[in-house]
């Protein structure tokens, strides 16, 4: 059995009437020799194609309808499962994550150039500094900190979020606990 071609037509409304009508005319013509899906992608109603297509090229279609996620739910759904998530260990300054935001949702509201800017922020993170291999789970991370230098050391006490959690906890003083 033959695999279907697929033809993904993005935003038909914004089409010319006529290569539309052509392309489903010869579709239909081969169809008998192989599988042909037309998949149209519409920001409106059926009825608009019903509008825009004659009633002969109508007939050629078997027309179903289904519904995908808007990108706006599918980009809150990728922020809170992956960037937000408690079981992520790495976690994002404010500033990243809000650049992050503003270009994808002033720009171009893409999935995938947040899938890239989330790629290309790990891959950053974790080649551009040696306490980055803190971020692990919790069965490694006491060999890991059992492992660090003092020039790591150094670099810890220098982060914001270090720096915060000695503030939260006064009992600690750094030349008693951090040796």
């Amino acid at each position: 059995m033959l695999k279907p071609l697929i033809f993904l037509i993005q935003d038909v409304e914004a089409f010319s009437v006529e290569p539309l009508q052509e392309l489903i005319f010869v579709c239909k013509r081969y169809a008998g020799k192989l599988p042909i899906v037309l998949v149209f992608g519409m920001a409106s109603a059926m009825v608009t194609l019903h509008s825009m297509l004659p009633q002969k090229a109508l007939c050629c279609l078997g027309i179903e309808t289904f519904y995908t996620t808007c990108a706006s739910e599918s980009l809150t759904r990728i922020i809170e499962e992956v960037i937000i998530s408690p079981q992520m260990p790495f976690k994002m300054g404010p500033r990243v994550f809000r650049l992050i935001i503003d270009i994808v949702l002033y720009h171009d509201f893409s999935v995938l150039n947040l899938t890239h800017l989330l790629k290309y922020s790990v891959a950053e993170h974790f080649f551009g500094s040696s306490i980055a291999k803190l971020c692990c789970n919790e069965l490694e991370i006491q060999k890991k900190v059992q492992n660090m230098n003092s020039e790591d050391l150094e670099l810890l006490k220098m982060l914001p979020s270090f720096q915060m959690y000695l503030k939260t906890k006064p009992n600690l003083t750094p030349q008693k606990d951090c040796k």
